[in-house]
């Protein structure tokens, strides 16, 4: 009942998983692609499971698992199953950590796996906007450049800096000490129409980062933070979606982030889901 994933699956899986889950197709497609990936499979697919690749992180060698399974099977076995072609393949691993995410706003997922040795990291709220176009800024908008370098990793380190510390995630600096600048100023040329900075009166005051549907990486400069520049920023955002097309903007808040959430709510951005991630060592 479990074999390896095939491509052709991604037919009955992409809609299996949307229809439970905001993810985009492309996003399942490479998550299943490219890595080591299963399916339940008894004449219908009713799940997967995903396994990446050891990576070296603070915390030493760690993987991530995805496992998901059709609402009407769970509770029949169909996790289980997956979980332990998972389990199997991690017993020949050497690795320190292994993590995982789900969806934990319905369903036992977190019951799921902390029988199954994992704690609670830490979660994200995914919030959605289906209002109206908003208001244009009175702020200079300027597409990512190769000068802007400098300020897109200070921006980044500084604006989730506290956020990492306060979750425990590492490294803190998303950019710290010794960073490959070179692979990382090639890889944001390669998306640099999706990046934006903002200016006022010459200075810049915050940047963000669109995806297909979605609102990345907003930040405001801590030295121009409370002064409106955020909800600008995310009015902006709002409507340069639109632009292209997209109907509800998405974008993931983490739980204690409580000041942006509370940003989000007053711009009608409402729950769509709730997402954790947990941990277990070996």
């Amino acid at each position: 009942m479990i074999r390896s994933f095939r491509e052709s699956d991604c037919e009955v899986l992409i809609p299996l998983v949307q229809a439970d889950k905001h993810m985009q197709p492309d996003e399942i497609r490479e998550r299943l692609a490219s890595n080591t990936s299963w399916v339940y499979d008894d004449g219908m697919v009713r799940g997967c499971a995903v396994l990446t690749s050891t990576r070296e992180t603070f915390r030493g060698k760690q993987v991530s698992v995805w496992l998901y399974t059709a609402p009407e099977e769970r509770g029949k076995g169909t996790g289980r199953a997956l979980w332990d072609v998972v389990a199997e393949h991690l017993a020949g691993l050497d690795v320190d950590t292994v993590g995982t995410g789900y969806r934990s706003d319905k369903g036992d997922a977190p019951g799921f796996f902390a029988r199954r040795g994992f704690t609670y990291w830490f979660s994200s709220h995914l919030m959605g906007y289906d209002g109206p176009n908003l208001p244009g800024i009175g702020l200079d908008v300027i597409p990512y450049c190769e000068d802007l370098f400098d300020d897109y990793v200070r921006l980044t380190n500084e604006g989730f800096l506290e956020l990492r510390q306060v979750n425990d995630i590492h490294p803190y600096e998303c950019y710290p000490a010794g960073f490959d600048a070179a692979a990382e100023r090639k890889e944001l040329q390669g998306s640099a129409d999706s990046i934006y900075f903002f200016q006022h009166n010459g200075d810049i005051v915050g940047m963000v980062t669109l995806g297909s549907n979605y609102i990345d990486n907003l930040v405001v400069d801590k030295r121009h933070q409370r002064k409106g520049y955020g909800r600008q920023i995310m009015q902006f955002s709002i409507n340069r979606l639109r632009e292209r097309g997209v109907q509800r903007v998405v974008l993931g808040v983490v739980d204690t982030n409580t000041e942006a959430r509370r940003l989000y709510e007053s711009m009608d951005f409402t729950l769509v889901e709730t997402h954790t991630f947990a941990r277990k060592h070996s």
